[in-house]
């Protein structure tokens, strides 16, 4: 322990006090005074010597003796000088506090400018430096920082409090108050704490290696973004709402399907009976007419004709086989594309029921089961067996997963039936493009193929022509000509057919263009549909993420309370009187970290003089048992206290008393006895 006595203490010209000397000896002290005598002072003195505050930690104060106006007294030294005792050794130490008047070149009479301190140590003058470092020295203790600069506050901030009793409840910060008795008095690991309280098992996982303190800020945090995205969900739910019954008319998507197929048949009819005109058989009749007559003429021309014409009339025979062939394979690809364009119409139908089935079926897999079932007995109120409501929840889940089961597997096996049907008209559609290409490109060879049987035709009748001068041959070749005509207006019939046919088809068209946009106008009606599951979803997964957030908040504050309840428990162990109060309950139901001092549960600062004193002396005497440092303690109002409690250090008593004018100082003669506040 290291023991630290007052031996004597001068004053000269120090705030307002001209002259002063006592010589405690190390032994208690009392000095008697009457207000603004000068009792105060005394400790200022001290501390200032020290550390260049007043005992009030006020490095800007009134030092210089001033007359009863306020005014400063000029050209006096201000000094304070102390004798101590370190563990029996003594030194001396003295600081000398004066003024600064120098003479301006050109003038003769001195000016003031400043102040300035001359330091002694054993009547030896030293810089300031060797004197600070010499005060360091002398009241340096164990577990001090090695840092100069964090070093010389702690030392000066730890014997401030081991000289006044006042001084660490007053003068020093919450936080600095809470880290000194931590190290005092020794904390809890996170892991002792936890492993105090099975509630708290959990709790590791949970924090994953972050702190409590961090881990509050990250559940408050994602607390307030959970709030702010459940607010605007009903929000958004109520505008797709709204965007849904705009959407939907006054017609149901049934009725829309069922007109759109029928107007589809009704097309369907309409192209059939289109290829059937195409196809009639009057045309047909004439042409194997013409094909008779055309036998005949070339019997005539076999009577009649060289090789040659037989070769003209097999050109004439082939160009005429070869334009039918074509023109039956022009109305053929026709036919091919317009059933391609209907399947592709079919396929986007059916490819976006698939879509509509595949939102309707991972809403279906996300939905999870809640419990809505009665909790209370309907007819008296009271909370039902735990055990009735297990059985209720467990029957209600069997109901709700077979249900769940069944509907996936409709939605399914429907999803599936779309499927087949897709792929078969996308297979058939393949199968039909790549007949039409071969259509195409088998009309283009008819096409050549023809003129080329055309020209070799005329290159032959070129060098020939008697034949065609029988009058047979004419006649014939008259009645081949009114059967063309003939075929000529059956097409033109054809054609007239065909575009009223078409006529129809186009207003069927349009009709169903109108009930396919309205069918679109549905597949918006699903996606509001999806939006809204989504959100109700999304809803029902935050409050749940709430709850596990409020969870971990209830066990974080287990945590806490367990935690204050330990500290406090073993911090107050290594005091008498003073009882500390580390946390305290905040409004919104936490916790919040303070340091505060009481006796009995009366804050500290609510306390009389005498409790605060002796409150004081104890918080004191345990520091001093902690570091091994026993130092003077300066009692300002003495006179509040009867007695005080016992401590290993030398008092030095300042008491008001107002017969006494001037300080009157005696050496103390009863023992410190046990207080009694």
């Amino acid at each position: 322990m290291k023991r630290i006595e007052l031996k004597s203490l001068e004053l000269s010209n120090f705030k307002g006090v001209r002259s002063f000397k006592f010589e405690p000896n190390g032994a208690n002290m009392e000095i008697f005074g009457d207000n603004a005598t000068g009792k105060t002072t005394i400790f200022d003195a001290f501390t200032w010597l020290l550390f260049d505050k007043d005992s009030q930690d006020k490095k800007d104060f009134q030092l210089k003796t001033v007359d009863t106006e306020g005014n400063e007294l000029h050209y006096l030294d201000h000094s304070v000088e102390a004798k101590l005792s370190v563990n029996g050794s003594s030194k001396s130490l003295k600081k000398v506090y004066h003024e600064k008047w120098t003479t301006k070149k050109g003038n003769t009479q001195k000016e003031f400018s400043g102040h300035t301190a001359d330091y002694f140590l054993d009547d030896v003058p030293v810089s300031k430096s060797e004197f600070d470092e010499t005060v360091r020295d002398l009241i340096r203790v164990k577990d001090m920082k090695e840092a100069k600069s964090a070093e010389k506050k702690e030392i000066e901030s730890l014997f401030k409090t081991m000289t006044s009793p006042l001084y660490f409840n007053a003068q020093v910060p919450w936080r600095g108050q809470r880290k000194m008795l931590l190290k005092v008095c020794g904390g809890y690991t996170d892991d002792e704490i936890i492993g105090s309280k099975k509630e708290l098992a959990a709790l590791p996982n949970i924090l994953n290696g972050r702190s409590t303190d961090d881990y509050v800020k990250i559940i408050s945090n994602r607390q307030k973004l959970i709030k702010e995205e459940t607010e605007k969900i009903p929000i958004q739910i109520k505008e797709n709402d709204r965007m849904k019954a705009e959407s939907m008319g006054s017609v149901s998507l049934d009725q829309l399907e069922n007109s759109a197929e029928s107007l589809q048949k009704q097309i369907d009819e309409i192209d059939n009976t289109i290829s059937d005109i195409r196809t009639g058989g009057e045309a047909d009749k004439l042409r194997k007419e013409i094909l008779k007559l055309e036998g005949e003429q070339q019997q005539i021309r076999n009577d009649f004709q060289s090789d040659e014409l037989k070769k003209a009339d097999e050109k004439n025979k082939k160009y005429y086989d070869l334009k039918s062939e074509h023109d039956r394979s022009v109305h053929q690809l026709e036919l091919l594309n317009d059933e391609i364009v209907t399947n592709k119409k079919r396929i986007d139908r059916l490819e976006t029921n698939r879509e509509d089935t595949r939102h309707e079926w991972f809403a279906e897999e996300g939905r999870t089961f809640e419990f809505h079932g009665e909790t209370t007995c309907p007819t008296c109120g009271q909370e039902l067996p735990l055990h009735q409501i297990a059985d209720a929840e467990e029957i209600a889940k069997k109901e709700f997963n077979l249900h769940h089961a069944e509907k996936m597997e409709t939605i399914q096996k429907k999803g599936i039936d779309l499927k087949n049907r897709s792929e078969s008209l996308q297979k058939e559609n393949k199968a039909l493009e790549e007949r039409s290409s071969e259509l195409n490109q088998k009309i283009e060879e008819l096409k050549g193929n023809a003129e080329e049987a055309k020209r070799q035709r005329d290159e032959i009748k070129a060098g020939i022509g008697s034949v065609f001068d029988l009058p047979e041959f004419q006649e014939n070749r008259k009645k081949i000509l009114s059967l063309e005509e003939e075929i000529e207006e059956s097409q033109q019939s054809v054609k007239a057919a065909v575009d009223k046919q078409n006529e129809k088809k186009h207003a069927l068209k349009k009709q169903l263009a109108t009930v396919e946009s309205e069918i679109n106008r549905f597949d918006d009606v699903h996606k509001y549909d999806l939006r809204i599951t989504e959100l109700t979803a999304e809803e029902k997964r935050l409050a749940k993420e709430n709850e596990r957030l409020k969870y971990e908040a209830d066990l974080i504050e287990q945590f806490m309370r367990a935690k204050v309840s330990m500290l406090e428990e073993r911090i107050n162990s290594h005091f008498k009187l003073a009882r500390f109060k580390l946390f305290e309950d905040q409004v919104n139901g936490g916790l919040n970290e303070i340091c505060e001092a009481t006796y009995q549960g009366v804050p500290f600062n609510a306390l009389n003089n005498a409790a605060r004193i002796n409150v004081g002396l104890d918080i004191i005497q345990t520091l001093s048992e902690f570091y091994g440092l026993s130092a003077p303690i300066f009692i300002d109002n003495r006179e509040a206290v009867t007695k005080l409690i016992d401590i290993d250090a030398q008092i030095i008593s300042l008491i008001v008393s107002e017969t006494d004018k001037q300080l009157r100082v005696e050496q103390e003669e009863k023992p410190v006895e046990e207080a009694v506040i």
